[in-house]
């Protein structure tokens, strides 16, 4: 969309034009996109803590949750020329109404401006004039999982606008500035999006009663297990980014799956070696990534406790530790994380549609990954965890050389010596394929199924059958449309 239009005249036309029409003269031209005097009239559519059990939330919908908009006017360069604040109760609250209700409001008076930006829910003090809109970041600390809607960052722009009449926008209430109507009007598409897409855990149960086949030396066998019940600690996602330069658009500060489970006291450590085993992430370079809701949650209070209070128990074979699913009344209520995922402020592409990442060269942490922690201390012994091997016909194998080779990687007797363990899930499918991550998506997953097979000691399994992949329903945020008309004096 262009924001200038020149139609080329002769240099008579133009004195003429200087001597009885000053609008005229001030419109931008080619050259300069920021000259002349312009009424802008936009219009909205559409609209350290202490330990304690997890209490799962209510999940989101697909809705918008708008509490304040910051609105930015800029150069071409993207330097601010103009800053206004709009909420309920400050100096333009009647210009916050009049956006929510979908009426228009008009800014006049405005010089050496051809972009504009608007951002929503900011809790922190807005850019100042002068400063460039480059300038404005997202950190994942002020995006954790208990935040509320009202609570999540929401940014939109347009840089290269189209002029659509010579008469001014209706329907709006509001003027705020000073100056006279313009000659010419433009119009902008502005879609305010989350600056987050969003994964809910619906519900977490473990099989504590069940038999898989497995193959060994060109015979099956068939493997029963019985008590497998551990104790849920925690619940972690790494593979994400800790800030989002919105405008540029870019992530940084990349926190990779980390190798084993570096893990301490119920908390990321605070250096961490990534997956390749060449560099080490320092939390003490990026504080605001390590932060209780936004890269785990657990129950640490000098020793390890259930996540979870009061737990589901069983159902059937099933042993749930919540089950947000079973409640009668929506929503349902589940465990969240948020995470970044870049995208361009300019992209119109609505709800209905795949909105296209816009991850940037180097940038690879597709797709987060989360991790759950378990305890096995109180199942490890006599009257818990136990498992059988029987051969193709049913009878009971004795072979003890037969038995721990089928069994090496069940067997969580010695495997770690504090019998801490780890269920990853590091891929997302939604019917039969894998899942692709996009902004501003909430991904709700109903329920991940645990048994023994899917057990590890670390953060990383040592072969891909040892991982859970589970079934998201992608959901996309209704963005708001913000749509200005644009007027040089």
């Amino acid at each position: 969309m262009k924001f200038y239009q020149f139609i080329a005249m002769s240099a008579m036309a133009a004195l003429a034009i200087t001597g009885c029409n000053k609008n005229e003269t001030e419109a931008p031209v080619d050259t300069d996109p920021d000259a002349g005097v312009k009424e802008i009239t936009i219009a909205i559519n559409g609209a350290g803590m202490t330990k304690s059990a997890v209490s799962p939330v209510p999940g989101w919908n697909e809705g918008y949750a708008i509490s304040k908009y910051d609105i930015y006017f800029t150069s071409a360069s993207g330097v601010i020329k103009y800053a206004y604040t709009l909420d309920a109760d400050g100096e333009h609250s009647d210009a916050y109404s009049s956006l929510n209700s979908g009426k228009g409001i008009r800014f006049v008076g405005l010089t050496e401006v051809s972009q504009v930006y608007v951002v929503a829910n900011s809790s922190e003090v807005a850019l100042s004039e002068n400063s460039n809109i480059s300038s404005l970041t997202a950190e994942l600390e002020n995006f954790g999982g208990d935040k509320a809607k009202t609570d999540i960052l929401y940014v939109g722009g347009d840089k290269d606008l189209t002029p659509i009449a010579n008469e001014p926008a209706d329907d709006v209430d509001i003027t705020i500035g000073e100056g006279e109507m313009a000659s010419q009007y433009y119009t902008a598409e502005i879609y305010l999006r989350p600056v987050i897409s969003r994964l809910e855990i619906g519900g977490i149960h473990v099989v504590t009663a069940d038999s898989k086949d497995v193959e060994l030396d060109g015979v099956t066998y068939k493997i029963r297990w019985s008590g497998f019940q551990p104790k849920l600690v925690g619940i972690y996602m790494s593979n994400v980014y800790g800030k989002l330069s919105p405008m540029v658009p870019d992530v940084d500060e990349g926190f990779a799956r980390p190798v084993n489970a570096q893990i301490t006291n119920g908390a990321w450590n605070t250096s961490i070696e990534d997956a390749t085993g060449s560099e080490v992430f320092n939390f003490g370079e990026a504080p605001n990534m390590n932060t209780e809701k936004v890269l785990y949650y657990s129950n640490y209070n000098n020793g390890y406790d259930n996540l979870f209070n009061p737990e589901s128990g069983l159902s059937g074979v099933n042993y749930y530790y919540f089950n947000g699913q079973a409640a009668e009344a929506d929503p349902k209520t589940c465990v969240p994380f948020n995470f970044f995922v870049p995208f361009d402020v300019e992209d119109n592409t609505m709800p209905e549609e795949d909105a296209t990442a816009v991850w940037g060269e180097g940038n690879t942490l597709t797709q987060p990954a989360i991790h759950f922690q378990f305890d096995f201390s109180d199942i490890i012994g006599d009257g818990g965890y136990s498992y059988e091997v029987y051969d193709a016909e049913g009878a009971k194998v004795e072979d003890e050389d037969i038995i721990a080779r089928l069994t090496s990687r069940i067997n969580f007797n010695d495997l770690t010596s504090d019998h801490f363990y780890y269920a990853n899930i590091v891929e997302f499918r939604n019917g039969d394929g894998a899942v692709a991550i996009t902004p501003n998506t909430i991904y709700k997953m109903k329920d991940v199924e645990i048994n023994p097979f899917n057990i590890t000691t670390g953060t990383i399994a040592p072969g891909d059958d040892y991982n859970i992949i589970v079934r998201v329903t992608p959901i996309k945020y209704v963005l708001k449309d913000v749509i200005p008309g644009f007027d040089n004096e």
